[in-house]
């Protein structure tokens, strides 16, 4: 396997990955400049090793919801959650996910629903995600 082929299959599981995690952040898929850039961002930050570790994350669609807030807690610095952050800095120049950084209306009854709901959310993605960083912490280091 030559370096160009190894590049370009480390792309693919890349685009793979930024598929999945904006599916899971945002409930859509990605625009095409997200993905483009969302590789180049790892190509040029991160090591061909990092940038292949969430594969096994990524191929068997884990919560990484859940276990990016475990591990968070337990591991600061953790790769899954430096994608996620390259990933986010990506998403908000986009014009599209404007409303979905920036509140510009007035409604707070449901903000109080919203924040109750996240509440309990929070509580399950952070139990089933300490099980699951039990099982998926090599992937993450």
């Amino acid at each position: 396997m030559n370096l160009e082929s190894c590049c370009d299959e480390s792309n693919v599981l890349l685009e793979k990955e930024v598929i999945y995690l904006y599916k899971k952040i945002f409930g859509e898929f990605p625009p095409r400049i997200i993905i483009k850039e969302y590789i180049r961002a790892n190509n040029f930050l991160l090591s061909e090793e990092e940038r292949l570790k969430l594969k096994v994350i990524i191929l068997k669609k884990v919560d990484v919801e859940a276990i990016e807030m475990a591990s968070r807690l337990k591991f600061a610095n953790n790769l899954l959650t430096r994608k996620i952050h390259i990933l986010i800095y990506l998403a908000e120049t986009i014009p599209q996910n404007f409303e979905t950084f920036i509140s510009i209306k007035n409604r707070r009854i449901f903000a109080f629903i919203n924040l109750a709901y996240n509440f309990v959310r929070t509580i399950y993605k952070f139990v089933k995600g300490k099980f699951l960083l039990n099982r998926y912490k090599n992937c993450l280091m």
